[in-house]
């Protein structure tokens, strides 16, 4: 993938983000401040980047990705003023009240008074608790997120349908212009594999998720290999 560029060197190097975008061509931005070091769950979040990117390099996005200890409160701000954002997939700790950078808790009421997406951009927050105010209304009312995805309750990153139904959706996201029944449909492509269980997934917003240009979707579709 040509258009993806990891952000850990910055940091690592010392040079810290300052609060204006560090990329006005970042299209997609992926930040994991969970630092796994666990043999079983470093593997899928690794495959849960790989979809996302994949998906936004086939819709010609940049995709910036800030992992672990550099996922930090100030790269959160810093990615916060970049113009031209349209999606920001996010896996990290969190709760109803905060979702978690690698060097502390961002509240609601920041995330509510840093982000201004202008119905333009939307979040896939794999946090728990995400889907649940105040965190929900912070990023739907306050950040006006054009769509704005967590779950409803826990999630879990490993062998459980929510994290299949996460790669499921990158898969469709940047075509789609349903979310709430590309949720459903990745669900029930899963059920034969986790009978019984339901995605605690949801989807809100006002606004329309972004959506390349029929050309550009016509030419992904001509091609078998990106």
């Amino acid at each position: 993938m040509k258009n993806i560029m990891f952000l850990i060197l910055l940091m690592l190097s010392g040079k810290v983000f300052g609060l204006q975008c560090p990329d006005d061509e970042a299209g997609l931005v992926i930040l994991t401040p969970m630092i796994v070091d666990s043999p079983v769950i470093k593997p899928v979040v690794d495959d849960l980047i790989d979809a996302a990117a994949s998906a936004a390099d086939r819709a010609g996005l940049t995709i910036l990705v800030i992992p672990g200890e550099a996922a930090t409160i100030l790269a959160y701000r810093a990615f916060a003023q970049c113009p031209n954002i349209k999606a920001f997939f996010n896996i990290a700790h969190g709760d109803v009240s905060y979702m978690e950078a690698a060097d502390g808790k961002l509240t609601a009421k920041e995330i509510g008074d840093m982000f201004k997406f202008n119905h333009k951009t939307f979040f896939y927050n794999f946090s728990c608790h995400g889907f649940e105010n105040p965190i929900k209304d912070a990023f739907i009312s306050k950040a006006k997120a054009s769509r704005y995805v967590g779950p409803m309750g826990s999630c879990t990153v490993g062998e459980h349908i929510d994290t299949y139904v996460t790669l499921c959706f990158w898969d469709s996201a940047f075509t789609s212009t349903d979310f709430t029944s590309l949720i459903g449909d990745c669900e029930a492509e899963y059920q034969d594999k986790f009978p019984g269980q339901k995605t605690r997934f949801k989807v809100g917003g006002n606004g329309r998720p972004f959506i390349m240009s029929p050309l550009m979707a016509e030419t992904i579709l001509d091609r078998s290999e990106l």
